[in-house]
């Protein structure tokens, strides 16, 4: 067994709630049905009958399952890694992302440019290598 199986194994969640209680599994051979309690629904404040949810693999193997009742979701509820180990979530309301109109023609040759498979992505950089590399892009252009 690899020391990264062995982290994993002693990880816990810390929090209020008796999943053992409040959550009941029914398995069959193609899907994974969860009841919640009453009392667990009210915790979590969870009023509507639709739910939105996002599944997020915090490394392989290992996940964790967003829910968030349709009352309280009004727009799009997105799922950001800001590090290791650190997600960051985002509900964005309806209409407040606002593209302009160059933005929007600029991304729209971006997405076509993935799409056939043309576009090159760096990894992570730092600051100094963003500057490196924008500056290197600049002298390569300055030369054509």
């Amino acid at each position: 067994m690899t020391d990264r199986n062995k982290k994993s194994e002693k990880r816990s969640f810390t929090g209020d709630i008796d999943a053992q209680a409040s959550i009941k599994v029914k398995r069959n051979d193609r899907s994974v049905a969860l009841r919640l309690t009453k009392t667990l629904m009210k915790k979590i404040g969870l009023h509507g009958n639709r739910l939105f949810a996002a599944a997020v693999e915090l490394e392989p193997g290992h996940s964790i399952l967003l829910m968030m009742d349709e009352q309280t979701a009004s727009g799009h509820l997105n799922v950001l890694r800001t590090g290791e180990g650190r997600l960051e979530l985002v509900l964005q309301s309806e209409g407040e992302v606002e593209v302009d109109d160059l933005t929007e023609a600029f991304l729209t040759i971006k997405r076509a440019q993935l799409e056939k498979g043309d576009l090159r992505l760096s990894g992570p950089m730092s600051a100094d290598d963003w500057a490196r590399h924008a500056q290197l892009a600049y002298n390569t252009d300055a030369k054509t």
